[in-house]
């Protein structure tokens, strides 16, 4: 019964609930419906590729860019998996829709409720998939953007263990902490507490930290690039100089 197709008519339905004049409002409401569905779609993923690699994975560290695209995959795999099974069942709940439907409509007069029960069951669950499968695209798509920066970090690390993950942590908080830290400066002129004591258990010395963050913005503050590329290299140098010390 899967080729079946049933498609409720909604003024049918509505005739003598409304009046005309609301009968055309719907019919309009419904056209505009359709003729922007589009701009779902358009925007079915919850982040742009641009926003995922610019903003959402922006770490100065590739480790913990590779930690937090590991966890949107598998997020978005059991998402993508519980949607399966969703559309799955309900694919299954429109198959016994349209063969109750069709047991219903031969009854006669005293199933005719029973049968529009069933239509109206059959045209939501069939609008409810349509709406899943729009959302299940913009997912997959997602995935596809994790993917391919998962590669890219892949080439640049090379091979992971637990134990190069761990030994890469110490240098990826440290960075973190700098580059908060550098923020910090550039808002107040000092590195706030959270940070001072986030670089002390990184090993590094808040007041050392802060001196060379202060020459840094001075030193650039006439000609600072337009991009983030300097900074980058100035907070990879610092911690360079905190790991070796």
């Amino acid at each position: 019964m899967a080729d079946l197709v049933i498609i409720p008519n909604d003024e049918k339905f509505l005739v003598g609930l409304v009046d005309d004049r609301f009968l055309a409002e719907w019919k309009d409401t419904q056209t505009a419906l359709a003729e922007t569905a589009y701009l779902g779609e358009l925007w079915a993923k919850s982040k742009t590729p641009w926003f995922i690699q610019n903003v959402t994975v922006s770490w100065p560290s590739e480790v913990m860019n590779m930690r937090y695209v590991a966890a949107q995959l598998e997020a978005k795999g059991a998402a993508l998996r519980e949607a399966k099974y969703n559309l799955i069942e309900k694919q299954v709940d429109v198959e016994e829709a349209e063969y109750l439907y069709t047991k219903e409509s031969g009854q006669g007069d005293s199933s005719d409720i029973s049968a529009k029960r069933l239509l109206i069951r059959i045209a939501r669950t069939r609008e409810e998939m349509q709406a899943t499968l729009v959302k299940f695209r913009g997912a997959m798509e997602e995935v596809a953007v994790y993917k391919a920066m998962h590669d890219n970090l892949r080439a640049s690390l090379g091979d992971l263990s637990q134990e190069r993950i761990d030994e890469m942590d110490h240098r990826a908080q440290l960075l973190r902490a700098l580059v908060q830290s550098v923020r910090s400066v550039r808002m107040t002129g000092r590195i706030d507490a959270g940070n001072q004591e986030f670089l002390e258990q990184c090993g590094c010395n808040p007041l050392w930290a802060q001196n060379r963050i202060i020459q840094e913005l001075v030193a650039t503050e006439q000609g600072p690039s337009v991009d983030n590329k300097a900074m980058l290299t100035f907070i990879n140098k610092l911690a360079d100089e905190v790991l070796g010390a």
